[in-house]
């Protein structure tokens, strides 16, 4: 316990599954949580949730895709905790099943990379100026197991996750002589209402263990890669996937 007492952390994405699993388990640890999330009721929800165990957090409504945003946001976390330890970039969306690489429709392409790549360099672009002006912060943006491996008929959601692991790496070596650390959390198939609206698609058939992630499980990577336990790591992608790039 306490291994990020008066940690300062921003999530984004965190109003429902792994956003609001890692909230919890960062303010556990002692962290002060701003919450960040499109969806002002679940983001609510994630920070009664942690107030309710007696731990510190706030809520800031932000759409990622937005620069005014994704610095304001920033911005309102300095404002309320005085600076910004750990930024853990989660919010994302899902592609639709199915659809290769020619039978994606343009609109569908650009949202999905709109907010899956866009909305996370937005992010990381303010967090890092601010982390800049403290000289340390620790960034973990969740990518995706299908950041690392491709999958037939998942074309723009791994395009879009491997954009993230490639940005990840790219701002790790900007930075390792200054104080911050940038690394991936790479899941696969986690038991979340993003999973379930995939319907027709039994996800535990395709984990080598049989089974889904769960979202703690998730949770407990992240606070890793945020402590000092993991001080000496960065531009690492760490797979949370049962197994599945394995094989």
């Amino acid at each position: 316990m306490d291994r990020l007492k008066e940690k300062v952390v921003l999530v984004t994405g965190a109003g429902s599954g792994i956003g609001q699993a890692v909230a919890r388990k960062l303010a556990e640890e002692g962290a002060k949580v701003m919450v960040v999330d499109i969806n002002a009721k679940g983001g609510e929800q994630t920070v009664s949730m942690i107030k309710a165990a007696g731990k510190e957090a706030a809520f800031f409504k932000a759409d990622i895709t937005q620069a005014v945003e994704t610095e304001a946001m920033v911005l309102k976390t300095v404002e309320q905790y005085g600076h910004l330890d750990c930024a853990v970039n989660n919010a994302g969306v899902e592609a639709k099943l199915g659809d290769t690489v020619e039978q994606t429709q343009e609109k569908d392409f650009e949202r999905v990379m709109n907010i899956n790549i866009k909305g996370t360099w937005l992010c990381m672009k303010n967090e890092l100026l601010q982390m800049h002006r403290q000289e340390s912060g620790v960034i973990v943006n969740v990518a995706s197991v299908l950041g690392t491996i491709g999958v037939p008929g998942f074309s723009s959601y791994v395009a879009s996750k491997h954009a993230i692991v490639g940005l990840t790496k790219c701002a790790a070596l900007e930075n390792a002589t200054k104080g911050i650390r940038v690394n991936a959390m790479c899941p696969a198939a986690v038991q979340t209402p993003m999973l379930d609206r995939a319907e027709g698609v039994d996800w535990s058939a395709t984990q080598p263990m049989g089974r889904t992630g769960r979202v703690e499980e998730v949770a407990n990577g992240v606070l890793w890669l945020c402590s000092e336990e993991s001080s000496f790591t960065t531009g690492h992608t760490l797979l949370l996937d049962g197994g599945w790039a394995a094989g």
